[in-house]
């Protein structure tokens, strides 16, 4: 019996839970960046990281200060990931100008911009910077405490009979790879000016045998030496992805920033491109047939029938005894809105205020009012990224 009614509690829970919509949405850059379309990407030099501290564990580190050929490897490699996310993007045109390869700073770019020659044309900002590389391998033996026990399981209880600690001493092998990107963007029109300098740091550990340990972190430099087992502070802010499956062995260096140039493209690009997320909204208690028609993605004929609901056209059929009794059909209505994007946001705003004008309390109601606002902002953002450049 007592069972039957965890089970019947729980069934009851479940039945509370509230039901939710997937709606597709596109949210602005979070670098806001307005009156540029046409972009030209420059060079990236590449240098070797020679400030880190590592522990191996036992093992021996091998510090590797990568060759000339590598780092332009490396370097050419950053350019092209960046110029292959740009061109992925509806934002964005990749141009070509003339001499943009030799530009890596500031001074290059006064250089290019100084002769008589330039002439930008349809290119409204150039991106450009410096890379940083650091790679360490491990090889030799790592040793550990482990603790042994002898467990008596003759009794009603088992217990333990004898505990030792032993050193045990095993083959390791492991690679640390670290890639930072400082990326400069500098607008050409109407005036010559530095958009942003953003900087990525992209890691990652992989042990023989073992996985892809991968983690980014924005906004500092620093934390780099932590990748390495070291104890520098760190800043800004460490995503940890979580191990990745790998064959299990060791990667080449160049593998690794191979990989890792591809991710730090990702990471900018994302942060100057809108992108399109999906969001679970909450589908109010209201009219079935309109709620029916949401789920099913039915948003124009869902939005038609709880206007004339609400609104008492012909199908206005349904009577309300109380104001607050309304307030759910008229938040559904501003969800049937929301849901067919931007061109219907402000009537989703219109829904959404009388929804909460006819319940004050309903928190739901007054967070759909808040979302919305924020999309329409987010809309109006992307717009001005989306408008002419500026002459």
């Amino acid at each position: 019996m007592k069972k039957l009614a965890t089970i019947a509690v729980v069934v009851l829970l479940c039945g509370c839970a509230a039901e939710t919509v997937s709606l597709k949405v596109t949210v602005p850059a979070k670098t806001k960046i307005v009156g540029v379309r046409g972009v030209a990407v420059g060079g990236f030099k590449a240098e070797n990281m020679d400030a880190w501290q590592a522990n191996a564990e036992g093992a021996g580190w091998n510090k590797h200060r990568l060759p000339g050929s590598e780092l332009r490897a490396i370097s050419d490699g950053v350019k092209n990931d960046l110029l292959g996310k740009l061109a992925e993007t509806p934002f964005y045109s990749v141009v070509d100008l003339e001499g943009q390869d030799k530009i890596y700073d500031m001074d290059g770019l006064a250089g290019l911009v100084g002769k008589p020659t330039f002439k930008p044309g349809v290119v409204d900002a150039l991106i450009f910077g410096r890379c940083w590389v650091g790679y360490l391998e491990a090889d030799g033996e790592k040793r550990e405490k482990v603790t042994l026990e002898d467990w008596d399981y003759r009794g009603k209880a088992p217990r333990i009979m004898t505990s030792r600690e032993e050193m045990v001493t095993s083959d390791y092998k492991t690679a640390s790879a670290v890639l930072v990107v400082q990326y400069t963007a500098v607008r050409f029109r109407p005036r010559l000016e530095i958009l942003f300098v953003t900087t990525t740091v992209q890691s990652l550990r992989q042990d023989e045998g073992g996985g892809i340990v991968e983690s980014t972190t924005r906004g500092g430099v620093l934390g780099i030496l932590n990748a390495f087992g070291g104890s520098g502070k760190q800043e800004g802010k460490t995503e940890t992805k979580g191990t990745k499956p790998s064959g299990g062995t060791v990667p080449l260096a160049l593998e690794a920033f191979s990989y890792l140039s591809h991710e730090a493209a990702n990471a900018f690009v994302e942060q100057i491109s809108p992108t399109t997320t999906e969001i679970q909204v909450e589908i109010a208690d209201g009219d079935k047939t309109s709620g029916n028609l949401i789920r099913a993605g039915a948003y124009v004929e869902a939005s038609r029938r709880l206007r004339m609901i609400t609104q008492g056209g012909k199908e206005g059929t349904k009577k309300y005894s109380k104001p607050e009794d309304k307030a759910p059909d008229l938040y559904n209505l501003g969800l049937a809105f929301e849901a067919q994007g931007p061109a219907f946001y402000e009537d989703a705003v219109l829904a959404y205020r009388k929804a909460v004008e006819a319940d004050t309390e309903k928190e739901l109601f007054a967070s759909g009012l808040g979302r919305i606002a924020r999309l329409l902002e987010g809309t109006n953002l992307i717009e001005m990224q989306k408008g002419a450049r500026n002459e």
